[in-house]
This record gives C-alpha cells, structure tokens and sequence, in this order.
C-alpha cells in the first residue's frame, strides 16, 4: 500500500497513543489486529478519534471508533482503520 499524507498521520497517531498508553513495545503491522493482537480496547478507540481529529484536523463522525468495525461485530486491523478514516477524510474533503 503507498503512503499518503493521511496513512502516514494516523500509524504516527497510533503509535504515539500505544506509547501514551503504555505500549512502547508493542510493533504492529498492517494486518495486526487492534484490539486482539494490540491489546486496544473499545473505550481507548474512543479517546483515539479525538487524537486523529486533532491531528488530521478533521471533524470525523461522531459514531466513529477507529478500532471497531462499522458493523459492531468485530474489531479492526490496522490496514482496515486506516482505509476508513482515509474515506471518511476524503468524504468531509480535507487532508492532512
């Protein structure tokens, strides 16, 4: 997958919020899973999203949490968060 301003900003983004948290060891990939193989919960995804939205200054939805799936039944892996906050920035027209 290229790098994109935005792509770039939101694995910096998560970087530093698994450092905030705690995380400093802890490498991940595209494919690595948020919550299962990150140890990210739900509730920290919600506290993520303001990070995002600071740092790509972008007002993103409300509803959003960046580590679980649209649908409710699943977590998300790091390629998979990226590709929608990449549409949902694309769709509120704004770009880091």
């Amino acid at each position: 997958m290229s790098d994109t301003p935005v792509r770039s900003t939101v694995r910096s983004c998560l970087r530093k919020f698994l450092d905030s948290t705690g995380r400093t060891n802890v490498e991940f990939r595209e494919n690595s899973h948020l919550i299962r193989d990150l140890g990210l919960s739900s509730d920290e995804g919600v506290d993520f999203v303001l990070d995002l939205c600071s740092a790509l200054r972008v007002e993103l939805p409300q509803d959003f949490n960046p580590f679980i799936h649209e649908s409710g039944d699943r977590g998300r892996r790091v390629s998979e968060m990226i590709e929608r906050v990449e549409h949902l920035v694309a769709k509120a027209g704004t770009a880091a």
